[in-house]
């Protein structure tokens, strides 16, 4: 019906008056059909929206030029692509910005985000956010608020944890290597203020020459170890003077195996301050869960200097 009359739209019938004619020269254009576009709905504030059944046998929505979704001749249903590769594949196009979908009720919202060779993305709740964080390598449930990882509780992936051992250190052995070893090593407790409050060994001697004495520490590896991290061992010391030939300290470490490590940043150090000596592991030493790492640290001094050692810390990576 035209508004005037009964067509007969049978292909052919009456000349030429099919769908593609009758719809295509209703004056209203709300609905129109055409063989090469397909049925299309005309809104003239909004534009086209074109429903499409092509020769793929691929059924698509769209407007004249941008699809919206296909539903796939495989039986693939996409959203934000033409090339759906699974059975329900939505697409938003622009890495970890744009929410890819959103689910809400009243009580508040998810958000789910795109994932590609750096996954980020936050799922938001008034209360117990989840963010991926490629940068720090794990995933975080809010504890308290905040846009970075800085106060959220991490699970998986892989953590650093920290081990501090004060002095005198657990399972600590005091021994000479049989030479220069004339001395005497108290314990003593500074307070220097603020956080500044250590526990620590003084090695001090009555002779004019370098005297030595080894602090024996072993630590097991924890059954969760990984690694140590780029930043693997901190040590916390003063000397008399920065004159390592009056006074200093040398470090010495042992893997798994009983092999020694090389070590930078661990020898002749010297400061008349508290300083903290950050010391990295080279070569390709073995570490293993539950087995035990030995350290060395050989405090020397004459008789117008001391050495002292404090805290040492291990930074690992664990599961």
């Amino acid at each position: 019906w035209n508004g005037l009359s009964w067509d007969d739209i049978t292909a052919g019938a009456s000349g030429a008056d099919d769908l593609d004619t009758v719809y295509t020269a209703d004056a209203d254009k709300k609905m129109s059909v055409n063989h090469a576009g397909g049925l299309e709905f005309e809104s003239t504030t909004a534009g086209d929206i074109v429903i499409d059944l092509q020769s793929t046998g691929d059924f698509v929505i769209q407007d004249t030029s941008t699809p919206f979704a296909i539903f796939t001749d495989g039986g693939y249903f996409g959203l934000g692509t033409t090339s759906p590769v699974s059975i329900f594949h939505i697409d938003s196009n622009t890495a970890n910005a744009t929410p890819i979908a959103t689910l809400e009720n009243t009580g508040g919202r998810i958000q789910f985000f795109r994932s590609d060779a750096t996954p980020e993305g936050v799922i938001t709740g008034s209360v117990g956010d989840l963010l991926i964080d490629s940068t720090n390598g794990g995933a975080y449930i809010k504890n308290s608020g905040s846009s970075t990882n800085t106060g959220w509780l991490q699970f998986g992936g892989q953590k650093v944890k920290i081990a501090v051992f004060h002095a005198e250190y657990e399972d600590t052995t005091i021994q000479g290597d049989g030479t220069d070893n004339k001395g005497l090593l108290s314990s003593y407790f500074a307070d220097a203020g603020g956080t500044s409050k250590y526990n620590y060994y003084e090695w001090t001697t009555r002779q004019n020459t370098l005297q030595d004495v080894d602090i024996v520490l072993s630590f097991r590896l924890p059954q969760d170890f990984i690694s140590f991290s780029s930043a693997p061992l901190s040590i916390l010391y003063q000397t008399g003077n920065a004159v390592p030939a009056t006074n200093q300290i040398d470090v010495f470490f042992y893997d798994t195996t009983g092999t020694a490590v090389a070590l930078t940043g661990g020898t002749d150090l010297a400061n008349g301050v508290w300083t903290t000596a950050n010391i990295t592991f080279g070569g390709v030493p073995a570490f293993t869960a539950g087995g035990v790492v030995t350290l060395i640290i050989k405090p020397q001094t004459t008789n117008i200097g001391f050495a002292r050692v404090s805290d040492v810390i291990f930074n690992y990576n664990v599961n």
